[in-house]
């Protein structure tokens, strides 16, 4: 693909989801008050699960303490592309 066509898949692909409708939410928020009992105290967390709560805190403008962990899963990737393959791309 040559920098031409790039340029315009790129452009519509921008046009398109700019003209795409604001998204909202499907269910109305649950009570906070009644937290899941698979709260844990930011103690008991694994380092890369108070790093994940940080990105998401920072990303969504939102103090840390309001986001619930509901659960975690361990994964090992086959690869550094986590496990998704692409011809010629290690």
């Amino acid at each position: 693909m040559n920098k031409k066509h790039f340029f315009i898949a790129a452009l519509l692909i921008l046009v398109i989801t700019a003209c795409a409708p604001a998204s909202s939410p499907t269910e109305e928020p649950s009570n906070m008050d009644e937290q899941p009992a698979a709260t844990q105290s930011r103690m008991d967390l694994t380092p890369a699960q108070r790093a994940a709560i940080g990105a998401l805190s920072e990303n969504l403008g939102l103090p840390a303490d309001k986001i619930i962990l509901v659960s975690t899963e361990a994964a090992d990737w086959p690869d550094r592309c986590l496990g998704v393959a692409r011809k010629g791309i290690d």
